[in-house]
């Protein structure tokens, strides 16, 4: 016997008494990486993790130089992901990369599409709402639902990128070490199917060396502000002149340099500052 009572006046109120069932065949992914530090820098935010036999380095970069606007104000940043194993032996690798459409919607119950595509040497995975109502939100407790998020991936060969059913694609990962076929273009009711955008880098053998990849994290807002009822886009597409692939490309390009100088800008920032 359970008795809950909540009296709360001012608001919606939640009462959370602990008590779930998990569902069937949800579980795939059984064994998790153990975490060994976290380094929080002003560009970059290094994590280090133990994967069994292998360790796993994860460097999120946002190059935010307060002297290019342009860079900054474009909406890419970076996850590095480098790996090498730990105990002298070689060890075949692949890593799987997953994010959902809720990236891209206020509540979980709207409904979302995503496409996946190919454009130059990058292949794209894209969602968003699908009413779009451009800059239609405001007050507190509210999250952006307009313009959509992306996942940019470099070409090479083994990489794969899918959107599919979220649990089915963990389930194909985990038991063929491949993602399902799934779709190009996705709608999905949230309420009624969970979708995944994933990805997959057969990184291949494993030793001492370390091995590396990236990918590219962004967001195409559309329009950012009204200015007297008159949306305006955002400063980096200079009047819709830059598109987000053009801005996706660029910040491929520039990916090696970036990341040798906001290293070196954080190791700077926290010698002047620690001294």
């Amino acid at each position: 016997l359970i008795a809950i009572y909540c009296n709360n006046r001012v608001a919606n109120g939640l009462i959370d008494c602990g008590l779930l069932v998990e569902k069937d065949n949800t579980q795939n992914f059984t064994q998790t990486a153990v975490q060994k530090s976290a380094d929080v820098q002003a560009m970059q935010t290094n994590y280090e993790f133990t994967c069994g036999p292998v360790d796993l380095k994860l460097i999120f970069t946002s190059p935010l130089f307060m002297d290019n606007l342009d860079l900054m104000a474009r909406p890419v940043n970076y996850l590095t992901y480098e790996v090498a194993s730990n105990d002298g032996k070689t060890h075949n690798v692949e890593l799987y990369f997953e994010a959902g459409p809720q990236w891209a919607l206020d509540q979980p119950h709207q409904e979302a599409v995503a496409e996946s595509f190919t454009e130059g040497d990058l292949v794209y995975l894209k969602t968003g709402s699908r009413n779009q109502e451009i800059l239609g939100k405001k007050g507190d407790d509210v999250r952006i639902d307009w313009g959509y998020f992306y996942l940019a991936i470099p070409k090479k060969p083994g990489v794969s990128a899918t959107i599919d059913e979220y649990y089915a694609t963990k389930k194909a990962f985990m038991t063929t070490g491949n993602l399902p076929a799934g779709s190009q273009s996705i709608s999905s009711d949230m309420r009624e199917q969970m979708t995944v955008l994933a990805y997959t880098d057969p990184i291949g053998k494993v030793s001492k060396e370390t091995v590396s990849g990236h990918l590219m994290i962004g967001y195409d807002d559309l329009y950012s502000i009204q200015y007297f009822q008159d949306n305006r886009m955002p400063y980096w597409k200079h009047d819709g002149k830059v598109d987000i692939h053009q801005a996706f490309e660029k910040g491929e390009a520039a990916y090696e340099d970036l990341m040798r100088r906001c290293g070196s800008f954080d190791s700077s920032l926290m010698s002047k500052t620690s001294a």
